[in-house]
């Protein structure tokens, strides 16, 4: 018997957008749903987020390399520092109820490859892949969701998804909600996918690498056309989740940049967390002091994200019981402003979600909502209302 499943509750005309009702073990919440983030830091957004309109589902994502792997695998005091450290945080940061997800990014190369910058490297060993499976079967994390694996092509992915299936039944208690890489090629993801449906998932999880959605617009239309044939085909509703999910290029120097992240909800994700994935400089500059840099704040009236050295900030709304209001940002020059931000933005993604299940539950039309923000140009807004239509004009029978 399946312990999770999803309901499909309602569904906008011209959007593809949907709100749907997901159960596991026991807990349920409904989407669209902003994912909070779990980290180890104090000013974490799930440690720090208390509004229930906006709480019940959080991630913890951890980055591990073979290195890590293999010394714990050889020393338990090494092994259980981490797993106490891992549910430490959910502990902190989750409340009864809510959907915890573990998420591992494993870099399986050498010491050599890493040095050298090789790009791909061997699938992970049996061993190292059982081990994998027992981190993720911990009782504080509701699915198991297969590892990233960014050194991997598509093929090598599949294969290593076949070592993972295969090790699983041992001590399989927990749904599996399927991994779909990011930065593969095109025609890598049809495979992947239909390993999944032959598998029985209907929970998936779609890596953007760090990106927008737009940016992953044709791939993004290719796996919801998969998905939907997958529905059609087995009359049970699909629920996919976004991962690295960012607004766009950080080194914009535009004062108010469009906040191309919550645009997820409208490319028919039930649900997204934020870019887990750090911004890479030049070399020379992690050798020299760098001054703080200039934040973004979202706006929900608008979709605008606010640069806070090169405009003001007193057009926002309030948000009645928010961890931090826009007056907090004024003449606070501390670290603390990155994580603060973080909070705010993180906050008002969720507001935006509930509000966009309200919306669908009143049935109230999402393309005249989303038409109504300035900050989305109409390329971007065409591009919305152009994905249902494309997606059951283009479907084509991936499963027969």
């Amino acid at each position: 018997m399946p312990t999770a499943e999803v309901e499909l509750m309602s569904t906008d005309l011209r959007v593809f957008l949907r709100s749907k009702r997901i159960s596991v073990s026991g807990k349920k919440i409904e989407t669209p749903r902003r994912v909070l983030s779990v980290t180890s830091n104090v000013e974490s957004e799930a440690k720090r987020i208390t509004s229930k309109d906006v709480r019940g589902l959080n991630e913890i994502y951890r980055k591990l390399d073979k290195k890590k792997l293999d010394r714990m695998s050889h020393n338990n005091g090494e092994q259980k520092r981490f797993i106490l450290s891992l549910r430490n945080d959910i502990q902190k940061g989750s409340t009864l109820g809510e959907i915890n997800l573990i998420i591992f990014s494993y870099d399986n190369r050498t010491g050599n490859e890493k040095k050298n910058g090789k790009k791909y490297t061997n699938i992970p060993t049996s061993l190292e892949v059982e081990y994998l499976c027992d981190l993720l079967n911990a009782h504080f994390n509701d699915f198991v969701i297969p590892p990233l694996l960014p050194y991997l092509t598509g093929e090598q992915y599949l294969q290593f998804l076949e070592m993972l299936f295969n090790a699983l039944p041992s001590y399989r208690t927990k749904e599996v909600m399927g991994t779909i890489p990011g930065d593969l090629h095109r025609i890598e993801y049809p495979p992947i996918l239909k390993l999944y449906d032959r598998k029985g998932i209907r929970f998936f999880i779609m890596d953007l690498h760090g990106g927008a959605p737009d940016a992953h617009y044709a791939d993004i239309n290719l796996v919801q056309r998969i998905l939907t044939e997958m529905e059609e085909k087995n009359r049970e509703t699909c629920y996919l989740q976004g991962l690295n999910v960012k607004y766009g290029r950080p080194l914009t120097r535009k004062a108010i940049a469009p906040a191309r992240d919550i645009l997820s909800f409208y490319y028919g994700f039930d649900s997204f967390g934020p870019s887990h994935i750090g911004l890479k400089l030049p070399r020379d500059l992690y050798e020299k002091p760098t001054p703080p840099r200039p934040f973004r704040l979202f706006n929900r009236d608008d979709y605008g994200y606010y640069r806070s050295d090169l405009t003001g900030l007193g057009v926002f709304p309030s948000e009645q019981g928010a961890v931090y209001q826009i007056q907090d940002f004024y003449g606070d020059t501390s670290k603390r402003l990155k994580d603060m931000a973080k909070i705010f933005n993180a906050e008002r993604q969720g507001v935006e979600a509930h509000l966009l299940r309200k919306n669908l539950e009143e049935g109230q039309s999402i393309a005249r909502y989303v038409a109504t923000k300035k900050h989305i140009s109409k390329d971007l807004l065409q591009s919305i209302l152009g994905l249902k239509e494309s997606i059951f004009g283009g479907l084509r029978r991936w499963f027969t």
